[in-house]
């Protein structure tokens, strides 16, 4: 990449649409992610409100940025539900880990469909290239036995 055509020196050619676009984004997967995890806590019997869930969500995307793991933010995320709901901490604590966990299997799933899809351009692009191989090799077997 060119210095010039960086953002760093041209500030002025930043496409603010983008980042619009962007933090759209971000929020519909905050959203999301609260969303999950407001289900497993559901699931132990635990009642959080949607907004609080999405507040915990940020808090813990704030603190898996600055801490150095992503398991900073699942701790914040337990200490204050724990503070919220005093008498459940085991099931606070498992339902944000199989929160973590259904996060890790989505990724992984993901990682798998992408693994496969590009075996298969691979195998097929395989495929047409042993076939091409095999029929100009027949085909110059062929010339060379009605040559001789």
């Amino acid at each position: 990449m060119k210095v010039e055509n960086s953002v760093f020196t041209r500030p002025s050619g930043i496409d603010y649409r983008w980042c619009v676009a962007g933090a759209a984004l971000a929020g519909v997967s905050m959203v999301f992610l609260a969303l999950r995890c407001w289900f497993f806590l559901r699931g132990q019997s635990i009642a959080v409100g949607l907004g609080r869930m999405l507040e915990l969500t940020m808090i813990d995307s704030l603190f898996s940025l600055v801490s150095f793991s992503g398991l900073g933010g699942d701790a914040a995320r337990i200490i204050l539900l724990i503070r919220d709901h005093p008498g459940k901490k085991l099931a606070i604590a498992m339902a944000v880990m199989a929160d973590h966990l259904a996060g890790l299997v989505s990724l992984s799933l993901i990682f798998l469909s992408s693994l496969w899809r590009s075996l298969i351009a691979s195998l097929t692009r395989a495929f047409w290239e042993l076939g091409s191989f095999n029929l100009l090799g027949s085909i110059s077997a062929e010339v060379w036995r009605w040559w001789r």
